[in-house]
């Protein structure tokens, strides 16, 4: 059996790849080989670990172990932080699973893919979600804004109108008081006087109707 070309492993990678060597060669023989192809002072130098492996595939029981050794070394690569990855282990029902790995081969991807793709898609889909609703709160916000103003304006305009009515009434009052239900001279403008009157009545109406249709919008949310 011939040594593979040396550039799968890294030389980043050779300490690592020391120990897992040097904590799996508990037999005898392996440690024979071990002992053989290292130097007396065995580094953690790529070239060491390099010469030792290169022993090690000669034979049959080490050539299984190098395999598990560039196996650990493959997870070892898709683990790494440095990767963009990290692994996760979790149970699905295996009804979950067959459709997982049938969808897998519909699409012709590897089950990760498709759960990543799943995942992608969901988070999208929540995004959307979460802005429509801030668009949707921001909407109600202004809508509350603009009758609680509408609200101020209303109520205003019924506060003036209330006066002035009630300066008329006072006004009236006083005329009764002091000319009891005598008419007032036949010289003034009766037309002139109806339509300020009709004017500042009409203003009151409107704040009353606005008042009343408030009182019963509120009864209807109260509901």
């Amino acid at each position: 059996m011939t040594a593979n070309r040396e550039g799968w492993l890294p030389q980043r990678e050779a300490e690592w790849a020391k120990d897992y060597i040097w904590t799996r060669t508990k037999s005898e023989h392996l440690s024979k080989i071990v002992n053989d192809a290292s130097s007396p002072r065995w580094r953690s130098t790529h070239s060491d670990v390099m010469a030792v492996i290169k022993a090690l595939q000669e034979h049959p029981e080490g050539w299984i172990l190098i395999q598990k050794l560039k196996n650990a070394l493959k997870q070892r690569k898709y683990r790494s932080p440095s990767n963009g990855r990290k692994a996760c282990t979790f149970s699905l029902p295996n009804s979950t699973v067959t459709q997982l790995r049938r969808l897998a081969r519909q699409r012709q991807q590897t089950e990760t893919s498709i759960v990543t793709s799943l995942i992608d898609d969901a988070e999208q889909r929540s995004q959307k979600d979460s802005e429509q609703v801030k668009k949707l709160k921001e909407a109600l916000v202004l809508e509350r804004e603009r009758r609680a103003s509408e609200s101020d304006s209303y109520k205003a305009q019924l506060e003036e109108a209330m006066k002035q009515l009630g300066n008329h009434l006072q006004r009236l009052s006083m005329w009764e008081t002091i000319h009891g239900e005598s008419l007032p001279n036949s010289d003034l403008d009766e037309a002139a006087i109806k339509q300020l009157v009709e004017r500042k009545m009409e203003q009151a109406r409107t704040a009353l109707r606005y008042v009343a249709q408030e009182g019963l919008l509120s009864n209807s949310r109260a509901r």
